[in-house]
């Protein structure tokens, strides 16, 4: 998923787990500065370590696999004219490939969308809605429009996503009162995600 799209669901960054290492590094924090505290660790205190280095180890060899699982369903459901490789001299996907690498490249050469294709989804994105439909559903076509207008390198910004979605739902007369507490929030915290939370 792109960065900007991933930043609509969720204000939290996502971040790769990496390797904790083969054991857990069994010694207390120290300050800097601070001499090392080298008297062995209670029973409590080595059974914290334990379990926050088996919990890291565990999403770590999760990605892994994920990884692997990743790769091989594209590299056995793609055509190998469509693999190229980003290492020279060699040819077509490889195992050093990430799945990041591979989808960033089909999108930059296959799926970027015709012009025709952004003014129709730009048209799809002004249109009515009607407020027989449930927020999810508006929420889910804007969404939807946004994802494609990032794919043409013509983003709509985050304020354009939120002042259609807030107009839309002003229409259907339901949410004066969650609009209300809205403005009063400060402009940083008048997001996407905020007002999506507050309206589904």
């Amino acid at each position: 998923m792109a960065t900007n799209m991933y930043a609509l669901l969720t204000t939290m960054v996502f971040r790769l787990p990496i390797s904790p290492g083969d054991a857990p590094h069994c010694v207390r924090a120290t300050l800097t500065g601070k001499q090392a505290d080298t008297s062995p660790l209670m029973r409590t205190e080595q059974a914290t370590i334990d379990t926050m280095f088996g919990r890291r180890k565990h999403y770590y060899l999760s990605m892994q696999n994920i990884k692997r699982a990743c790769f091989t369903a594209l590299d056995s459901s793609v055509n190998d004219a469509f693999k190229l490789s980003n290492t020279p001299g060699i040819r077509g996907w490889h195992a050093g490939m990430s799945t990041f690498a591979i989808l960033d490249q089909l999108s930059a050469v296959y799926g970027k969308p015709t012009a025709a294709a952004l003014d129709a989804n730009d048209s799809m994105y002004r249109s009515p809605y009607s407020a027989a439909n449930a927020p999810e559903v508006l929420f889910r076509w804007i969404e939807d429009c946004a994802e494609v207008a990032m794919l043409g390198d013509n983003p709509y910004t985050d304020k354009q996503l939120i002042m259609t979605a807030v107009r839309h739902l002003l229409t259907t007369g339901l949410y004066i009162r969650a609009f209300e507490d809205w403005d009063n929030l400060d402009a940083t915290d008048q997001t996407w995600v905020e007002l999506r939370r507050r309206c589904i």
